[in-house]
């Protein structure tokens, strides 16, 4: 019997350049993109450099006591958050999705290009249009609400799903504003997001009393990515962004085009920045610019590359950044870390059954990984004006309405 790995992102790395290389693969004469040998390898050698780094975990040595529930297995932990505080943190992003509604109907009021009011307000923030920092705030804070109550809902369900589920269902009151100001902000990421969190506070979870068999992986995995693309069609429909092309060849395009144009670039890499790490470390440059004014500000898309069929792509995989900012050892060098990085979380969080702040901060992060065979979000998003912002909210929120709550019980 195969089982997945105590940790788990290792297989997830893996599947998801699968999955942008089937795409790539199928559309590949259409696109006459042919990929050279040396691509192939470059995207093998990095995920084996990941890989290898998920298999040393960096953990703190600990005396373990008997009694601790931490060290038994069949103890199960969960949150009996009373249902006033869901009520206060669904009003909260009720109001907040109100703001939200009213910029975004001024935005597309404002810019109408389109008679799709979405693609408006699409078009009118791809010209820079800002949402303002006070709906910023808002947004941000209810991002961090919403996923926080994604993470306690599957962390109460889990491992018991059909006889929790209808008792904890009032858990994700607040993640329904969240979605319909998700909807006005004409983004899909969010969406991926939230079903990425989901996807991995689930099987974490559910890894503290089970192995998971690889066909299990698989089937929902597979459910999950498949609900995935639905959702992103219909996103697509709705905001206007898939009126030209076909459902397929969007998805084709989003997902896969991907390994196409990393393969382009390599042909003859060119640097889209003029500074030290601007196509990764923006969010640094830009917290210095604070500081400094003559700090140089980069920008955080890459320019397009044009694939054969009238389509545009400026997605490279992750690759493609650290290649272009630290060169190919410090691409290996970084894959390396993360692997660290991402196993020695995963694998402290099921050794000390921890359900705590780390745990949905790891459900949040590892978008990232599942993130890396279309597009680079581990040193994007690194210490930006917004992550940090939803750190301390992540914070503020867990420790005042959640933390307070936590219970225990034996399973079995």
């Amino acid at each position: 019997m195969w089982y997945i790995s105590n940790t788990f992102v290792d297989y997830l790395s893996i599947a998801v350049y699968l999955i942008s290389s089937i795409f790539f693969a199928i559309n590949a004469n259409k696109w006459e993109i042919y990929l050279n040998i040396s691509t192939i390898l470059l995207i093998i050698s990095a995920l084996v450099i990941f890989f290898i780094g998920t298999k040393i975990h960096l953990t703190k040595k600990t005396v373990a006591n008997k009694t601790d529930g931490n060290f038994e297995k069949n103890i199960n932990y969960y949150y009996k958050v009373p249902k006033k505080i869901i009520i206060v943190l669904f009003l909260f992003n009720c109001i907040a999705t109100f703001f939200i509604y009213r910029r975004a109907m001024q935005i597309a009021v404002s810019y109408s290009t389109s008679s799709y009011m979405l693609a408006n307000i699409r078009s009118a923030l791809a010209d820079s249009v800002s949402w303002g920092v006070g709906i910023s705030i808002f947004r941000e804070s209810m991002y961090a609400i919403g996923y926080t109550c994604l993470c306690v809902f599957m962390i109460n369900c889990i491992p018991q799903f059909k006889l929790r589920v209808k008792k904890n269902l009032y858990i994700l009151l607040p993640v329904l504003p969240m979605f319909v100001a998700m909807f006005f902000s004409t983004g899909r990421t969010g969406f991926i997001r939230a079903f990425v969190v989901v996807f991995a506070a689930g099987l974490l979870k559910y890894t503290y009393f089970y192995k998971v068999h690889i066909g299990k992986f698989v089937k929902i995995g597979g459910t999950v990515f498949v609900i995935l693309l639905i959702v992103f069609v219909q996103l697509g429909k709705a905001t206007g962004k898939s009126q030209i092309f076909a459902p397929f060849d969007m998805l084709s395009v989003y997902i896969g085009s991907s390994i196409g144009a990393l393969n382009e670039y390599m042909k003859k890499p060119e640097s889209f920045s003029t500074v030290f790490a601007g196509e990764t470390l923006y969010g640094i440059r830009a917290l210095l610019k604070m500081i400094n004014s003559n700090i140089i500000s980069t920008e955080v898309a890459l320019p397009f590359t044009y694939v054969k069929g009238g389509y545009n792509t400026n997605v490279y995989t992750s690759l493609r950044r650290y290649i272009n900012d630290f060169g190919i050892l410090g691409m290996y060098i970084i894959q390396f870390f993360k692997g660290v990085l991402y196993g020695s979380w995963s694998y402290n969080l099921k050794k000390y059954k921890n359900i705590g702040l780390f745990f949905i901060l790891y459900s949040y992060f590892i978008y990232d990984i599942f993130m890396q065979s279309i597009e680079e979000n581990f040193l994007r998003e690194f210490l930006t004006i917004a992550q940090i912002f939803i750190l301390i909210v992540f914070v503020l929120v867990y420790n005042i309405c959640i933390k307070p709550y936590k219970s225990s019980e034996k399973l079995f």
